[in-house]
């Protein structure tokens, strides 16, 4: 786990219960933040997106892996979210093709799957990432996310 930050750890039952804790996740995220997104293939990730998206009102329905796209923006009420999914590029790539770091200088929540092939991430100020992790388990999926989020009741 690449987090630094302390961490607490949910038992997710359910691609319905991953998508309740995105909605909670919502309500913790700014303007400006980024999500890295980290786990394995099937984790959950997207699933966890659709339930960030619900959360800021916008239509899960419209959430899916933007692979191949790299970047989707959803349109929500109070805010636009980018969901990025860096799986097909090479380890260690810049963001030039999005602009480099200027890519995340408007007040959007960016969620990032697979953060760790990009390069830049370094050159991001700390307090504006989280890092939340998917684990696959044999009854289900683990959630790891920051202790300074409130969305356990």
């Amino acid at each position: 786990m690449s987090a630094v930050e302390q961490q607490n750890k949910l038992f997710l039952a359910s691609d319905e219960f991953t998508q309740a804790i995105g909605a909670k996740i919502a309500k913790e995220l700014r303007a400006g933040d980024i999500v890295l997104l980290e786990g394995p293939l099937g984790a959950g990730k997207t699933t966890l997106t659709r339930g960030i998206v619900t959360g800021f009102g916008g239509d899960a329905a419209q959430v899916h892996s933007p692979t191949f796209s790299l970047v989707h923006e959803y349109q929500c009420p109070t805010i636009s979210i980018n969901h990025c999914d860096f799986y097909r590029l090479a380890p260690d790539s810049e963001l030039e093709d999005f602009g480099g770091l200027e890519f995340f200088s408007d007040p959007k929540i960016y969620l990032l799957e697979w953060p760790e092939r990009i390069s830049l991430l370094k050159f991001l100020p700390p307090e504006r990432l989280s890092v939340v992790r998917l684990e696959h388990d044999a009854n289900g999926r683990n959630i790891y996310f920051p202790k300074k989020w409130q969305i356990l009741d």
